[in-house]
């Protein structure tokens, strides 16, 4: 896989009625794949033993749909690739390789880092993405992807990778909670069998199919509901929304060119904004959030110190701050005087 800077994808969220998932052919050349896995943790070798890689997929060019689960070899230990699982899933849906020409697939997870490790070219692959609150995702330029044919011929399409998880508000980022977004998709209750699913899926292979289904059903589900909603919000139609932050940024920046996009300072304004978007990706890779250390240098004893911290601090400080008023312009005064370093003796000029 390697990045191609110069491709965005738009999607027709709006063609979903309420969000909804449906079966309707839209002849655009992409394709929703959700993925999930289910594994047993082995403490004493130190290693995850891969059980299930299950998925859920939608063409939005045929509106075709299928959901499934596939069943690595686990006495081999065996795991699959990203593009060996993405060919089970064609092979599943009757999609040839050689129709995907120039599509785009959008790979789509629950906490995609959870998935990642029980992939086998996780290592080779890893540098590719981009890490976002623990979990990964590709930025806002797609992966370019070149899948083999059973001939031997090359098929390139560009891949995205999207994260549920990053798209949800505090509370619900669990997709136990998220999913109750979904009626009839309610993530299924297995009780006190997540701590031993090897002996579940042994004991009870039907419920342990539908709970391990479901997730990917309901992420793909859950997915086009969230990108629909954040699209209405926005005003926008297509956009492809990889984070809740950035919709609110967009929708800021909507804002902004709504309220003063008319003014009479729009020369100045635009100067401004130029200067602010040329600089604005350095903020973004530059700002690693806040710092907050407290210290005592010496031995005490019978004190009891606390260090409290209050969540999403800044974003409430800055909400309650008022829109400034910007329609007044400031006159500038031009002084003669002259300026002198700050360093003693030293003359600007």
């Amino acid at each position: 896989m390697a990045k191609k800077q110069s491709e965005k994808i738009i999607v027709p969220w709006l063609a979903f009625p309420d969000g909804e998932l449906h079966l309707n052919a839209l002849e655009e050349k992409i394709l929703f794949i959700a993925m999930d896995t289910e594994y047993q943790s082995n403490y004493t070798a130190n290693v995850n033993l891969c059980l299930s890689y299950q998925y859920a997929a939608y063409s939005l060019c045929d509106g075709t749909y299928k959901s499934g689960i596939f069943y690595p070899d686990i006495n081999k230990q065996e795991r699959y690739t990203i593009g060996e699982f993405t060919h089970k899933v064609l092979d599943a849906m009757g999609l040839p390789i050689k129709m995907l020409k120039d599509w785009t697939i959008i790979y789509i997870s629950h906490f995609f880092t959870a998935e990642w490790a029980m992939f086998k070219d996780r290592k080779e692959l890893y540098m590719k993405f981009d890490y976002i609150r623990k979990t990964m995702i590709t930025g806002r330029y797609p992966l370019r992807t070149t899948i083999l044919d059973k001939d031997g011929s090359k098929i390139e399409l560009s891949s995205y990778f999207r994260d549920t998880m990053l798209l949800l508000p505090d509370g619900y980022k669990s997709l136990e909670k998220a999913s109750t977004f979904i009626d009839g998709y309610e993530k299924v209750d297995i009780g006190e069998n997540k701590a031993q699913m090897y002996q579940f899926m042994v004991d009870n292979p039907e419920l342990f199919e539908k709970y391990a289904i479901r997730d990917a059903e309901v992420t793909l589900r859950l997915f086009i509901k969230l990108q629909y909603m954040l699209n209405k919000i926005n005003g926008s139609k297509g956009k492809l929304f990889s984070t809740l932050a950035s919709a609110t940024t967009n929708d800021f920046k909507q804002f902004s060119k709504k309220k003063f996009g008319d003014s009479i300072h729009d020369m100045q304004y635009d100067r401004l904004h130029t200067l602010y978007k040329r600089y604005e990706s350095i903020a973004d890779r530059s700002y690693l959030g806040g710092l907050n250390s407290s210290y005592h240098i010496g031995v005490s004893e019978g004190y009891t110190f606390i260090d409290i911290d209050f969540k999403n601090a800044y974003p409430t400080a800055m909400n309650l701050l008022k829109v400034g008023d910007f329609g007044t312009k400031i006159e500038k005064t031009n002084k003669s005087d002259k300026k002198t370093n700050i360093f003693k003796g030293v003359d600007d000029d």
